[in-house]
């Protein structure tokens, strides 16, 4: 098939066409009085109601072949602020609007380049004044759940549920949403160290009623190497826990049937104190997860190069060699070590390394590239250094389930970034005052002046199409005047008011969300307003491949 191949301004007014498509169905959605989006797709057994940017932009499509491209392009926008900032994407999607509306319709004279570059500097400029002006909001409670009360569209329990968890998961600890059982939503954590591996056999419960292995100061044997025997060297370790009347784990790759049966043996005739576990995870991360263990525990494992041997130390030296937790519950799926036992300051110097480690992960984060390397560091993180919490969200039907489970995401990453970079006046407001900034020189390049005028005017429209949502069409020179000029003063759209100080009344966002929606919307908005070509190949846009047919 012929390739379509558009030049020129016919080139750019098709691409408009589509960007104001995905426009017009995200930008309904923004603010407190932002309105659902109601959403039929094929998959779905029904039709489902949001309010959350990046769903809807995904769902947008057009029989258009160059307005496609267009519309792609800013869901990559949205996809990329909701992987950064985890909310945000109705305001990129609005910001690349207006700045390509504005950058098409300038002077055919000139450069392009250089009002991209103008763009670039503008945007630049703000980031740094977003964050020079930010409040932090690490020990206030208060302005916390006002970030996850905006988010949640003003839903009470859900911002009180999201901060609860919050503070049980800790900074980078894991939050996940299940749908509950029963119609309430409520709040569960497991504390400590949590790892995706249970029981390598039932007869390992200690309380069958939870289904669980319960013990309190366990000695832990980690290793690399499988159990495949009961080796002299193995048997001395088991014998000597077994006449101290210690508890034990084990945590190896992997354990032979025969060894498997002895030790259940053991346990059911002999009252043998030791559970198993098979280490999560193949190869490099299950070494990984073997050395995360022994860096919670303060010892690191025992590996099989090393060729520690237990039958040439005293009982004392092997109960010594073992690193040793507070306490563990194993059950079928999961594990979880509740902390290393021993004096303050042991533990404070365990601790000390579990944070030096995290820290080295966290540095290790900003050299990889692939989302699964990130989300194994991100894993590994939480584990050293935080829980895991669980909302188990009631709904009476998936469309409700669906609903609140993107309300409770959004407040969920709301309050992280808020705790990562602070927070500024909300409402549009922030971006609304900085664009009467003072640029400290002036540009003699009339083509960089331009990209600096257009930021400088687009970015006032996220707080016009709040109110426009809220149903005002036309707001008074007076408070607007007032928003450009007082850096918090702005209009409350819950309360349908102009308020002196949007900080003192609740109204907030995180910095990270308006920086990353800013910087995500002038890189696409530059790129598309600096081309001259569109190539197509149009059966990659048939409608047999669209991924929203209106029927079946």
């Amino acid at each position: 098939m012929n390739k379509n191949i558009i030049y020129g301004d016919e080139a750019r007014k098709g691409l408009l066409a589509g960007l104001e498509q995905i426009e017009k169905a995200v930008k309904v959605t923004l603010g407190p009085s932002g309105s659902n989006v109601l959403i039929r797709v094929k998959g779905e057994a029904r039709p489902f109601s949001v309010k959350d940017g990046v769903t809807v932009a995904r769902e947008v499509f057009s029989d258009v072949p160059i307005e496609m491209v267009a519309i792609e392009s800013v869901q990559d926008v949205a996809n990329k602020s909701d992987e950064l900032a985890g909310d945000g994407t109705t305001t990129a999607t609005v910001l690349a609007a207006a700045i390509f509306k504005a950058g098409i319709n300038l002077d055919k004279n000139l450069n392009r380049l250089e009002v991209k570059r103008g763009i670039d500097k503008c945007i630049s400029l703000i980031v740094d004044a977003l964050e020079s002006k930010s409040i932090s909001v690490k020990d206030s409670p208060k302005m916390l759940k006002q970030v996850a009360l905006i988010s949640s569209n003003n839903d009470e329990e859900i911002a009180d549920l999201v901060i609860e968890a919050y503070e049980a998961a800790g900074k980078q600890g894991i939050v996940n949403i299940k749908r509950s059982r029963t119609y309430e939503t409520y709040l569960t954590t497991i504390q400590g160290m949590n790892l995706p591996m249970g029981l390598a056999s039932p007869y390992f419960m200690t309380d069958m009623k939870n289904e669980t292995c319960e013990f309190d100061e366990t000695y832990v044997y980690l290793s690399n190497e499988p159990l495949t025997d009961v080796s002299e060297n193995f048997n001395h370790l088991l014998e000597t826990v077994n006449e101290e009347t210690a508890n034990l784990l084990i945590v190896v790759p992997k354990i032979d049937d025969v060894v498997l049966s002895m030790l259940v043996t053991n346990v059911a005739k002999a009252n043998f104190k030791v559970c198993v576990c098979v280490a999560p995870d193949f190869g490099d991360e299950q070494m990984h997860t073997l050395r995360d263990i022994g860096s919670a525990l303060g010892k690191a494992p025992f590996l099989k190069e090393e060729g520690v041997q237990f039958n040439s130390l005293a009982k004392e030296d092997v109960m010594d060699s073992l690193p040793k937790a507070k306490g563990i519950s194993v059950g079928l799926q999961y594990t979880s070590i509740k902390g290393v036992a021993g004096t303050k300051e042991y533990r404070a110097k365990v601790r000390k390394q579990m944070e030096e480690r995290a820290d080295s992960l966290r540095e290790k984060i900003k050299t990889v590239t692939t989302p699964y390397e990130k989300n194994i560091l991100h894993m590994r993180i939480s584990r050293l250094t935080d829980g895991v919490a669980y909302i188990n969200l009631g709904a009476h039907s998936d469309t409700e389930f669906l609903e609140k489970q993107h309300r409770i995401n959004d407040a969920l990453h709301a309050t992280k970034n808020a705790v990562q970079e602070g927070i500024i006046p909300g409402g549009g407001t922030a971006l609304l005052s900085l664009s009467k900034m003072k640029i400290s020189t002036r540009e003699t390049n009339p083509s960089l002046q331009a990209g600096i005028d257009i930021v400088m005017e687009a970015i006032k429209e996220p707080f016009f199409q709040i109110i426009k949502n809220v149903g005002i069409v036309n707001v008074s020179l007076n408070d607007l005047s007032d928003c450009t000029e007082n850096w918090e003063h702005g209009y409350d759209a819950r309360a349908d008011k102009f308020v002196v100080s949007m900080i003192k009344q609740g109204v907030i966002d995180p910095v990270k969300v308006t920086r990353v929606a800013l910087q995500n919307a002038g890189s696409i908005s530059g790129m598309l307003l600096t081309t001259e070509c569109v190539i197509i190949d149009p059966s990659v846009y048939s409608k047999t491949t669209s991924p929203n047919p209106m029927f079946g």
